[in-house]
Formats: C-alpha cells, structure tokens, sequence
C-alpha cells in the first residue's frame, strides 16, 4: 500500500485526510514518515460522529466538513528560520496541564487547523506544521483563551 502512496505523490501529489482517532493518527503518521511531502486535512471528531455517536470515521462527516479540511490543507515542510511557539506559551494557554487542557486544545487545533492531538502530539504538531507565534498567539484570542 506505501507503495501505491509513494507513486501516487510522485505523480499528483498526495493529501492525507483520515479519522479523528487514535487508529487514524496512526495511519498519518505512518504515511508521513514513508511519503515526505504528503499534505494533510483534519477534520473534528465532532463532525465525524455517526448519527448514534457510536462511531468515527471521515465516512459521517458531512461534504461541507471535507471540503472545508480540504480547504484548510497543512502541509509539512522546510520553511526558512520562523519564531517557534515556546513551551512556556502552550503551559501559559493550559494546553499541556489541568482539568480543560483537553478542550483548549481541541479547540486551538480546531483554529490552526491541525486537529486534536493529546499534549505532547499538540507540541509536535506545532513544530512539525511550523505554526508561527504570532498565528498560535491569534488563535487563542480567537477562541478566547487570550
């Protein structure tokens, strides 16, 4: 299957559009490591629910959600030197610790459009999708955590 993936970049490019779960990051991150250069579109586990809230899965999420993980497309790659977000600024947020961590990041990944990722995946995530300050400072105020 890598194998089709790497032709498939190769020839069109690729992007990398799987469930909100831990099996779907899995694959992301499997894909990532064999095929540099893939794009990625997230889409919420909120828009991803089947209608008895029993499943996940990019199958449920309605057109109008894909289109717009589609619009939203991150891609991972070397930018010239950028201002990092520093540890001290996502402990600052309560991203990383306390009752609602999780719920500020879902909601800061939502705004950067790089998904939710659990505290130390929200870290790298930031590094990997080279998520500047300056943005990662605008969607905290955006989403009122700011």
């Amino acid at each position: 299957m890598i194998e089709r993936i790497k032709l498939a970049m190769i020839r069109r490019g690729i992007i990398v559009l799987t469930d909100p779960d831990y099996p779907g990051e899995r694959i992301r991150r499997i894909v990532t490591e064999a095929v540099p250069g893939c794009k990625h579109a997230f889409i919420k586990k909120a828009d991803a629910l089947s209608a008895n809230k029993n499943s996940v899965g990019v199958e449920h999420a309605s057109p109008e959600t894909i289109r717009e993980a589609l619009r939203n497309v991150q891609t991972i790659g070397e930018m010239p030197a950028y201002d990092p977000v520093t540890m001290a600024d996502i402990r600052g947020a309560g991203l990383l610790a306390g009752e609602d961590a999780r719920s500020r990041r879902e909601k800061v990944g939502s705004e950067l459009n790089i998904g939710y990722a659990n505290g130390k995946q929200f870290v790298k995530r930031l590094d990997v999708f080279q998520i500047e300050r300056e943005e990662f400072l605008a969607a905290l105020e955006k989403v009122g955590l700011r």
